[in-house]
């Protein structure tokens, strides 16, 4: 017991040293071992007179003051705190959650897989010695069938004490598990990106930070083996760590889910879509440690693609035949579900917080699965046509007025048929305010003054004139920059964004039908039940090789961020394009 309390001792000694941390790392590491010879210890309450050494403590553990303000208990050496209340469990939980390094971390992991793997030992033991013990008290029957059966406890949870022990251990530091599962370092020296010798330190935690990754995988593959936990809480980090950069990270996490899927189908089933999206999470912090101040990529990398392209395959095909259509067209649906809240002009809060680049992700992904069945690509465009029909000619009106109304007329080049009564803010500025009277007496001067003067523009007109146009257009510019000063309005960005998302679903439509040779009377009599939709479900399907591969390059995500026009400009003319092109293939 005594080693027990040192070692919690000197895990809460503040000391940033190499020799201080090292002694840290062997606190817990011994701690670790004590509880593995004793589990009850881990929530047992302490009763600590622990050395404090500087300010650096944590919260529970701050000094009592006296009544003329100083600490109590101050010795040469630092601070002494008696503190009740804490227990091993604590000490561990505070390691997980606060902001110690990542080998701490994985220190701590460690500790519990061999805790559970103690356990499991322990239970096999127990099992054996049940089964013993109960094949000797039975009474000899003449059914032979009986001497094989399973041997049954005498009391209900007789052998669980540990295993609810350790449960609730495990319980209390899941969320934290679950997080360090997808955690990225942090980029540069001492967590300032850009500093000096950034690269190296940036290195040699990144190395920290994936071994840290992969002892939360194999703690969560014990955990989900042995029940411990709800296992659809751990879906969405199975599925984000398959875009690890390690390969056996990667591999090891399609097995637990693979797993996990042939256990608790429709649970695990639920959570994959949303693990979708915490892998876009994940690669975003991934790539913001490597490039910082970099805008991310405009696709995934291929070794992303392929792990969530196996998560598709490995897992969702491999399921029984009689579930398999179900869990697709659920997967598929919540696939593009995201769309859904982006373009969605009812809520343009909403809208205006949708982050592109996971969109984009999305679809990425969804054009990178490998379709076997024809319901597969006819699901997805059925979503694409539901949400382009409902939303594609609203948004499209609200973002053409947005932007006549910020002034960008003259960048659109409208056509005639895009004509309709707007004004510009630009020349409204330009002007001053007139009353209804004014503007009566002024309209016609400015239909006479053209007349007047055209003779003099005749006589005098020289290089100047030419210069005064030039300014014109360059003090329009400014006062375009200065409408459009970044970030967006909600009113400009909620559309603008809804282009983009309904862009992207148009695009990847087009890319399937190429893709999948689906025709435009197939699209347009596919239904999501009856026996159309059970015929497509039997009919085979495969890629086409002479379709190259999946991009959105036709489409601008930086137009978000465009002070000039010219870009906001351009996605509405891609956005138009887009629409026409579109085939008439809806229900």
């Amino acid at each position: 017991m005594m080693c027990f309390l040192r070692s919690c001792r000197l895990w809460y000694q503040q000391d940033t040293t190499y020799a201080g941390q090292r002694i840290r790392d062997a606190a817990l590491q011994c701690l670790g071992m004590i509880v593995i010879g004793k589990p009850s210890l881990m929530l047992q309450q302490l009763q600590l007179s622990l050395l404090h050494i500087g300010a650096d403590v944590e919260e529970p553990l701050a000094p009592k003051s006296s009544g003329t303000g100083s600490p109590d208990n101050v010795g040469s050496g630092g601070l002494q705190q008696p503190i009740s209340g804490t227990c091993a469990a604590e000490v561990l939980e505070t390691a997980l959650s606060g902001d110690s390094p990542a080998s701490v971390k994985t220190r701590v992991l460690t500790n519990y897989i061999e805790l559970l793997r103690s356990e499991e030992a322990a239970l096999k033991v127990r099992q054996k010695d049940a089964e013993a013990a109960s094949t000797s008290s039975r009474v000899p029957s003449t059914n032979a069938a009986s001497d094989t059966s399973i041997p049954l406890a005498k009391v209900n949870g007789e052998t669980d004490a540990a295993i609810s022990s350790t449960s609730s251990i495990i319980q209390r530091v899941w969320e934290h598990v679950l997080r360090l599962a997808t955690a990225v370092p942090i980029g540069g020296v001492n967590g300032v990106p850009g500093t000096p010798g950034a690269a190296a330190a940036c290195g040699s935690t990144t190395v920290e930070a994936a071994a840290m990754r992969r002892k939360a995988l194999e703690l969560i593959e014990m955990v989900l083996r042995e029940g411990l936990v709800a296992p659809w809480t751990a879906i969405a980090a199975l599925v984000a760590q398959l875009t690890d950069e390690a390969p056996e990270t990667r591999a090891l996490a399609l097995k637990v889910l693979k797993e996990a899927a042939s256990k608790y189908t429709e649970f695990v089933a639920k959570e994959l879509a949303p693990g979708v999206l915490e892998a876009f999470s994940f690669q975003s912090r991934l790539w913001g440690t490597k490039h910082p101040g970099q805008p991310l990529p405009k696709s995934p990398s291929a070794e992303v693609l392929e792990g969530l392209a196996a998560m598709y395959s490995d897992v969702i095909g491999t399921l029984p035949p009689n579930k398999q259509p179900n869990i697709r067209q659920r997967f598929l649906a919540n696939l593009l579900k995201p769309f859904e809240a982006a373009c969605n002009l009812a809520n343009p809060s909403a809208a205006a917080r949708e982050d592109v680049h996971k969109l984009a992700f999305c679809a990425y992904v969804a054009a990178s699965l490998a379709f076997r069945h024809a319901d597969e690509p006819l699901v997805l465009i059925h979503a694409i046509n539901s949400t382009v029909s409902r939303h594609a000619q609203e948004v499209k009106l609200s973002l053409k007025r947005q932007l006549l109304v910020t002034g960008l007329r003259r960048l659109l080049q409208l056509d005639g048929d895009d004509e309709d009564t707007d004004y510009d803010i630009v020349s409204r500025r330009q002007q001053p305010a007139l009353t209804a009277q004014q503007s009566d007496e002024h309209q016609p001067q400015q239909q006479q003054q053209p007349a007047q003067q055209q003779p003099v523009k005749q006589e005098k007109y020289d290089i100047k004139q030419e210069r005064l146009q030039v300014d014109q257009q360059q003090h329009y510019h400014k006062q375009l920059i200065v409408l459009l000063s970044l970030p967006l309005q909600q009113e400009l960005l909620a559309p603008l964004k809804a282009s983009l998302a309904l862009s992207m679903l148009l695009v990847l439509k087009q890319y399937l039908m190429a893709a999948y040779s689906l025709s435009d009377e197939r699209i347009a009599a596919f239904e999501l039940k009856g026996p159309k939709y059970q015929s497509e479900v039997k009919a085979l399907v495969s890629k086409d090789k002479r379709v190259g591969d999946f991009s959105l390059s036709v489409i601008n995500l930086r137009a978000i961020d465009d002070a000039t026009g010219e870009l906001l400009c351009g996605q509405y003319k891609t956005y138009k394009g887009l629409l026409d092109n579109d085939a008439a293939n809806y229900k």
